[in-house]
């Protein structure tokens, strides 16, 4: 039995589920402020060994067409952060991907930036009651 820590608190290895909650971190690929936000979010969460976390750099060597491959890693996630600035607005990618987890009924969370503009996106009209 293994002990492990996550933010000061120590777990042993009978607190971790055997399955993991799998979540899926949508955001505009290749621009370095997204990338590091998803990188340092997908450490937070798996550091905690409750989830594991797929982002697009994380795609090793495949069979599938990278298209293919996070289309199908997003299909089976149980969850789906959306990290969203309302200064570059929701690119074509994150808007399909948006697509399908209205399609599919995952649950997702969606995080807006308006540090720079503080116009809502038409998304985040849409999600607000």
């Amino acid at each position: 039995m293994g002990i492990y820590q996550s933010r000061g608190t120590l777990y042993s290895s009978a607190d971790i589920p055997e399955q993991k909650i799998k979540v899926f971190i949508s955001s505009i690929y290749g621009v370095k402020k997204y990338d590091k936000v998803r990188a340092d979010l997908k450490s937070a969460i798996e550091s905690t060994q409750l989830a594991d976390v797929y982002v697009f750099e994380s795609n090793g060597a495949s069979t599938l067409s990278a298209g293919s491959h996070y289309a199908w890693a997003l299909e089976d996630s149980d969850i789906c952060i959306f990290l969203i600035d309302n200064a570059d607005g929701i690119k074509p990618g994150v808007q399909a991907e948006i697509g399908t987890v209205k399609k599919h009924n995952i649950k997702s969370l969606y995080y807006f930036c308006d540090e720079t503009q503080k116009e809502k996106t038409p998304l985040e009209q849409s999600l607000m009651p």
